[in-house]
């Protein structure tokens, strides 16, 4: 026996090595297995400060665990015994660590969002994160709606429309009435849409009413927050320039210009152009207008171009092309004024029967927008949902060439359930002084 170990001792230091390693492995396997199932049971329990602990560890030989960077990420947000950023950004870094190749990228791209839109009041950073979701994973509707409400909070509704049908398409019927409203709210009660928000993130008192005020408090507070969006910038100079305080508005977008891609970033662009129109500096209303990039198109850039033919160039037959493309969006279609211009550029080119009928649907888009004709929608929306209550939203939506809407709305009638809207009394007082 001596002698076949003198023989082959290289051997059997080489089996015994094997043996202690793969006792080794299976033991470090057991024992991050042991781990990871005690974290899950601290989860279960809602041991926030304890998950923290196990997962650190966990981490340290697992990295590449999905699952377990987004019990992480929870778990630094609810563990109470930790206060400020700091845990949103540790939060936040988990997340990150979460590939796009992973089958929990979306997820993870969905809750980064969430927390840059809802502890950090960064929009910005949350509508890429949200983008990146729903690029990941198209059928998932909370992303999907919690963009729109994003959309809502930036003064953006209008380019929250594919991703409202996106959550509409999807919803069983029982709950349509309501989305519905929050639809019509988001465009024609842009202050009650957002309350609930705004007091999530102390914007709004709780005994405050919405109000232009709390709406340019809310902008001040999302470019202090995220002073690198130049969005946030030209969201604000454009609520201050609908007050008239044309300087004040232009001075912010300076301050847009100056980001890195500020100036080529659309909203700065569309706000400045309007405001030099309205200043009468059509040179750099001209030369912002150059600066739009790819792709030239959308209410926004079509608005915005024939703005620039009309006053600039004075090209009334690019005008009316432009204002044309740009009334057959969602949003042009309840914006009179561009209406009306796109019909005076009509008229200016001789083509007076097609001036007619457009001047006639700006006026009674003009009329449908009127504060009291939609406080009267309000006040309607307020009470649980009736066939003429639905008649008439359903016409207000043909009168603006939305069928899709109208189509919604119509539907309602048509389900063997009752179509209801209940309200909440919190809902219902902030509809009820608008």
């Amino acid at each position: 026996m001596r002698q076949f170990f003198r023989h082959h001792w290289f051997k059997c230091f080489a089996v015994l090595l094997l043996l202690s390693y793969a006792v080794a492995s299976y033991g470090m396997r057991w024992w991050l297995e042991s781990r990871l199932q005690t974290a899950e049971q601290l989860y279960a329990r809602r041991q926030w400060h304890d998950v923290r602990e196990v997962l650190t560890s966990y981490l340290h030989h697992r990295p590449g665990d999905a699952s377990a960077r987004l019990m992480m990420a929870e778990a630094c947000i609810r563990d109470n015994k930790w206060l400020g950023n700091d845990k949103v950004n540790l939060a936040l870094e988990h997340l990150a660590r979460i590939s796009d190749k992973d089958p929990r990228a979306a997820e993870a791209r969905l809750q980064e969002g969430r927390l840059y839109l809802l502890l950090l009041m960064q929009p910005g950073r949350a509508e890429q994160a949200f983008l990146r979701s729903i690029r990941l994973d198209p059928a998932r509707p909370e992303t999907h709606l919690l963009l729109w409400k994003l959309y809502d909070f930036t003064d953006r509704w209008e380019w929250a429309e594919e991703h409202v049908w996106a959550v509409l398409d999807r919803l069983p019927h029982a709950e349509l009435a309501a989305r519905l409203r929050d639809w019509y709210l988001s465009e024609f009660s842009p202050g009650t849409a957002n309350a609930d928000l705004d007091r999530r993130l102390g914007v709004l008192g709780e005994s405050e009413m919405p109000s232009t005020a709390i709406e340019q408090g809310r902008f001040e507070a999302i470019v202090a927050s995220e002073p690198d969006w130049a969005t946030g910038y030209a969201i604000l100079a454009r609520s201050i320039h609908r007050q008239g305080e044309l300087q004040q508005a232009s001075q912010y977008l300076d301050q847009a210009e100056q980001l890195p891609g500020g100036a080529e970033t659309p909203l700065v662009i569309a706000t400045r152009v309007a405001i030099c129109l309205e200043q009468g500096d059509f040179d750099r209303a001209r030369h912002a207008f150059q600066r739009w990039p790819e792709p030239h198109e959308g209410y926004d850039y079509w608005k915005t171009a024939g703005l620039i033919s009309d006053q600039v160039i004075r090209d009334d037959e690019a005008a009316s092309r432009y204002y044309a493309l740009a009334c057959q969006t969602t949003a042009g279609k309840s914006d009179w004024l561009t209406q009306h211009r796109q019909a005076q550029s009509l008229q200016r080119l001789g083509r007076s029967e097609a001036a007619a009928a457009v001047r006639q649907q700006s006026k009674t888009v003009e009329l449908l927008m009127e504060s009291t004709v939609q406080r009267e929608f309000r006040k309607a929306l307020l009470k649980p949902l009736d066939p003429a209550t639905i008649a008439r939203l359903v016409d207000l939506y043909q009168q603006l060439g939305r069928n899709r809407e109208a189509a919604a709305w119509q539907g309602l009638t048509s389900s063997d359930n009752k179509a209801t809207l209940l309200p909440s009394l919190e809902r219902s007082s902030q509809d009820a002084h608008q």
